[in-house]
């Protein structure tokens, strides 16, 4: 095995760090390129709460006992989402009994973090409240929201 010292002039040296510094810089900005919603679209199942896996005791209205059974969150490449829990309710005329919750949203993204939102009423009737979610994409396919954890099912659009 053959080695070679190379000896490099001040000059040489301090010409290579200033081109070597943006290099780097410039390479470490492309490999954090932010995510596009096409990045991000697909189906995300909940797996868990904080550490609980599913089923789970969860509070209901006005404190009243209920199970989250299961849920899912899907994310779509035009920036539509829906979020279904399906909860068994252990209170209430019939009880208990499974209810499938499903609401619709719009998200944006900045960088790691996903912001859901409901989507714009143009209906004469529409209640005037405008509801907004935090989502932190956390790794390549977890998505946590206030101690709720969904991990990719499918990476492909619905």
């Amino acid at each position: 095995m053959l080695l070679l010292s190379v000896r490099h002039s001040p000059l040489a040296s301090r010409a290579m760090k200033a081109i070597a510094l943006p290099l780097a810089a410039l390479f470490a900005l492309g490999c954090t390129d932010p995510l596009s919603t096409a990045d991000v679209a697909g189906r995300y199942e909940l797996q868990r709460v904080r550490s609980d896996p599913l089923p789970v005791a969860w509070s209901g209205p006005a404190d009243a006992p209920q199970r989250l059974l299961a849920g899912h969150l899907v994310l779509s490449p035009d920036r539509s989402a829906e979020w279904v829990m399906r909860i068994e309710e252990l209170w209430g005329p019939g009880a208990p009994r499974i209810v499938e919750y499903r609401s619709n949203w719009v998200f944006d993204l900045d960088g790691n973090l996903l912001m859901l939102r409901t989507p714009p009423c143009t209906a004469r009737d529409c209640a005037a409240s405008a509801a907004q979610t935090e989502l932190r994409i956390v790794g390549d396919n977890l998505i946590g929201i206030g101690g709720l954890y969904f991990a990719r099912s499918d990476a492909a659009a619905p």
